[in-house]
Order: structure tokens, then sequence, then C-alpha cells
């Protein structure tokens, strides 16, 4: 597509380690160097932790100030901002940006970044009731979050477009399986009752009883919540490997800034959520090579193919965790590989980084 000037704006609370911010880090990155003129803002007041290009201007709206300066400060920015394109990112960013734009008319693309599994609260009922009849375009990044738009509210379904995330096929690269004598296992998600960590854990201790294979879990998470508050659920976590004494086979670690680090020490990547979108996690670890242990819920079987690059399981039955574990580790390395290079293969039929870019310039230019 052609180079153009066109001015967008992305509206996200911060840029702070997250998937969203992560995934728009990237467009917004993708998009200067097809010639857009890109302004990120952001009501938050978390340092920022990805790196843009230097032409990006970055707009911090009320930095420290109460909740209610802040919501006045949005609410003037959108009802006065010069731009031609605004994304939202997150349903609250979408509540807050909507209110004022129902005052006025830019082209507006509101991007759904969670899978909704609960009763809808108020604020969703507004979105799907009242305030999507404002935007131009709803871009969900699972198709599960798009069916159930569809499905809540029918009314919008012409304006839904699904755009899942773009993960970098360079910059998480196929690795070769380490040669490692017992097998270790990386899980990389937060820490919090949705990663549901709390069964792993059990299903964990269930295999250390059962003595039959040698293995190694690391962990990677937020021991922090804010600042040097600590994570209750990491806690909470921690004093389940105390008590069930299975410290020497999992280790809850604090989270890390570049995955694509570590990737290659691990035999195969686990991520067991009750729930998912379209997961980051086990988007980077099939770019890698791996073998994945997943839950089947959501997006997942498009990114895991049970049986082919790893196994799916039923992410409330500890038995069935453990079950797929223990098919894992029965496994030979040639098999292994072969796991491993089919993950490599799902990941590049599925991120293009060109064609991931021309989905949201067709959405920008209409």
């Amino acid at each position: 597509m052609k180079w153009t000037s066109k001015n967008i704006t992305f509206f996200i609370c911060s840029m702070s380690s997250g998937g969203a911010e992560h995934q728009l880090s990237i467009l917004s990155n993708l998009l200067v160097a097809r010639g857009y003129n890109i302004t990120i803002t952001t009501f938050g007041d978390n340092d920022d932790h990805y790196s843009i290009n230097s032409s990006i201007k970055r707009v911090r709206l009320a930095e420290k100030r109460s909740k209610c300066v802040k919501f006045l400060a949005i609410f003037w920015y959108f009802l006065s901002i010069k731009t031609d394109v605004i994304i939202s990112y997150g349903q609250r960013e979408n509540f807050f940006a909507l209110l004022p734009l129902c005052f006025r008319k830019v082209r507006f693309i509101a991007s759904e970044r969670s899978l909704s599994i609960k009763k809808q609260n108020i604020k969703e009922r507004l979105l799907h009731k009242l305030l999507y009849r404002r935007a131009d375009v709803i871009v969900p990044n699972s198709h599960s979050q798009g069916v159930y738009i569809k499905q809540c509210s029918p009314h919008l379904a012409n304006r839904v477009v699904v755009v899942t995330n773009y993960t970098d096929l360079e910059h998480f690269a196929y690795v070769a399986p380490p040669c490692n004598d017992v097998l270790r296992i990386g899980v990389f998600g937060r820490y919090n009752e949705a990663k549901n960590y709390q069964r792993l854990i059990r299903a964990v201790y269930i295999l250390k009883q059962q003595r039959q294979y040698e293995f190694q879990i690391d962990c990677y998470g937020n021991h922090h919540f804010k600042g040097d508050l600590m994570n209750e659920n990491y806690l909470e976590y921690q004093r389940m490997v105390d008590e069930l004494r299975v410290g020497d086979v999992i280790h809850l670690n604090d989270h890390v800034q570049n995955v694509a680090e570590l990737m290659p020490m691990f035999d195969a990547i686990c991520l067991p959520s009750l729930y998912e979108g379209w997961s980051n996690s086990i988007s980077e670890a099939i770019c890698c090579g791996k073998p994945m242990l997943v839950s089947d819920v959501s997006d997942n079987k498009y990114m895991v193919h049970d049986g082919e690059n790893g196994f799916l399981f039923n992410p409330e039955s500890i038995d069935d965790i453990v079950c797929v574990f223990n098919k894992f580790f029965q496994l030979n390395a040639v098999q292994r590989v072969t796991m491993g290079r089919k993950s490599r293969e799902i990941a590049e039929q599925l991120f293009n980084e060109g064609e991931f870019v021309d989905k949201y310039i067709q959405l920008i230019e209409y």
C-alpha cells in the first residue's frame, strides 16, 4: 500500500509491560515505517516499558493527578484533538474516549484486548448498547471475543473485524532443542487466578509423587503488583509450593523482560490458563519452535494442534493436566524435535508482518 501522512492517535492506559501495550508498540512502529504520523496517548502514571520509534509523539494526560482530573483531561483531549483516526486499546479506554467523541466526528477504531467470560458489567453494557454504535470498527484480538460480541450484540456484527496479535518471527526465532538431562518446562504468565497456578501446582505434586520422570518447571510472573506492593496471588502460590514440598521441581520466578532469551533452555512451554484471548505466551513459544502443553480454551487451538505440536488439556481437571504432562514425558527426543518444528511451521503460517499491518491500514483508510 502507498505511504500516507495521515495522523493516527493511539489511546491506552499506559505503555508498561503487558500484551496490549506490546502489540500497540509493534503496530505503531510498523505504521511509522509505512509513512503514518503516530501519537501514543496515555493517562496512567507507569513508566514506558517497550521501545517505540523516536518519531512517535508521546502524550501523557494529567500525569500523577487524581482520577477525577484524569477523566476531565481525557474528555477535553478527545473533544479537541486534531487527528484523522483514533485507535483505542481496551474496554476502559474505549469507554473514556467514546463519551466525548459522541459530540464530534472522527474515525474511531475500538480494539478489544481481553476475552469476556463473566456477566456484562455496567461499562460493557453501555459500550454494547450505546457507545459502540459510535465506533466505526470494533477489533477484537481473538476469534473467541469476536464471537462473543456478535452473540451479545447482533447489531454490532457488521462492525466487528478480528485481527489477531502479531509476533515477530525474527525476534522469536526457532531454536534447536536443548540437551537437558532433566526435562525443563517453562510457564510465562501473570500470577493470578486466570492463569490456574493452583491446579498446576497440585498437578506437579502428583507428578512428583508418581516418581516416574525427572522434570523441572520454571514459572515467570509478577512478584509485585504495583511498585513494592507484593502480589498476594504469588504469595499464596508460593505457600502452596512450600506446603506441598514441591519447591525442588517448580520455581515461581519473577517476570522477565526478554522472554526470547530464556526460550532456548526449555524442552516445552506450558500455559494452564482457565481462559485466554489470543495468547502472546503461546505465540512467542511456537515461534521459537517449542512443544506446547496448554489448556483447551478459547483461541489456543489455533496455535496448538493436539498431538501435532503439543497437547491440549482441560484446565479444570488436575488429572487431565497430569495425564498430558506424562504424555509429553513419554516422548523420545526425535518426537519432541518433530513437535517443535511443527510449532514453528504453524507460527510461520499465522504471523506475517505485512499482512498484519495491511489489515490495520485497510481499517484506517476504509
